[in-house]
C-alpha cells in the first residue's frame, strides 16, 4: 500500500526514511552476496562478454563505474 508522503507527520516521516534505508542496505547486501557468487562461478561468460562488470554492465544497465566490484575483485 502506498503512502502519500505529504501527508506524513515529520516523525512518521523520519520512520519511513529509516525504514527504507534499512532495506536498501538489505538489498544492497543480498545483491552484492549474488553478484560474487555469479562472478565465482564465472556464470557472467559468454560471446562479448569480457567480465562479471562487463555483464551487469549488459543486463542491469550500469555504468561501468556504477558497477560494484565483486568480493573476488575480479569484477
Amino acid at each position: 500500500m502506498e503512502t502519500v508522503v505529504e501527508g506524513l507527520s515529520d516523525d512518521e516521516l523520519a520512520e519511513e526514511i529509516t525504514t527504507w534505508a534499512g532495506r536498501i542496505a538489505a538489498g544492497e547486501a543480498r545483491l552484492l552476496a549474488l553478484i560474487g557468487e555469479f562472478d565465482d562461478r564465472g556464470a557472467w561468460g559468454g560471446p562479448g562478454l569480457l567480465s562479471c562488470a562487463n555483464w551487469l554492465s549488459w543486463r542491469l544497465g550500469m555504468g561501468r563505474n556504477a558497477a560494484p566490484p565483486t568480493p573476488t575483485g575480479n569484477g
